[in-house]
């Protein structure tokens, strides 16, 4: 059973303790929709699908919450040209996808997938920030995805 910092508290229960010894030290995320893996950021940093950059596994929903440290900064995400991920169906990510959500207030920022553009960069409006990557049981793809973030300073709109 892997122990790990969450912010609901916790561990992963057995069942969902899916990968391989040698791959979890490679893995950051929670596989619990529930939980969330909490990242605090006082640098720069990645986080990337398992196997990165390689065909990443089926069955999946993992979870981060990057923290920035100090409150009054904002981190900012930058996907790594290497993004691949299923298709769409009909322009929309349902299968597999990784998705951008801000904490404070709930809104999406982004869900992408697919292999043909790699997404722009995204900036949270506060110090935190949630990256959320789920693969149903069908065509895995590869190499998935690597999301390097960083601290930026709000620009004063004064």
């Amino acid at each position: 059973m892997i122990e790990s910092e969450f912010l609901k508290g916790g561990t992963i229960p057995k069942h969902l303790d899916w990968h391989r010894k040698e791959e979890k030290e490679h893995l950051k995320g929670v596989q619990d929709p529930q939980h969330e893996r909490l990242i605090t950021v006082s640098t720069n940093g990645s986080i990337h699908s398992p196997k990165f950059p390689h065909t990443y596994p089926r069955n999946m929903v993992l979870v981060w919450r990057l923290v920035a440290v100090e409150e009054n900064v904002w981190i900012q995400l930058t996907f790594d040209e290497r993004f691949g991920l299923e298709e769409p169906e009909d322009d929309i990510c349902k299968y597999d996808f990784v998705e951008v959500e801000d904490p404070s207030d709930g809104t999406v920022l982004g869900r992408w997938c697919g292999s043909g553009t790699v997404p722009g960069k995204q900036i949270s409006k506060g110090n935190q920030i949630r990256i959320r990557f789920v693969s149903d049981e069908y065509f895995p793809s590869e190499p998935g995805f690597c999301i390097h973030y960083n601290i930026v300073m709000p620009v004063s709109t004064t």
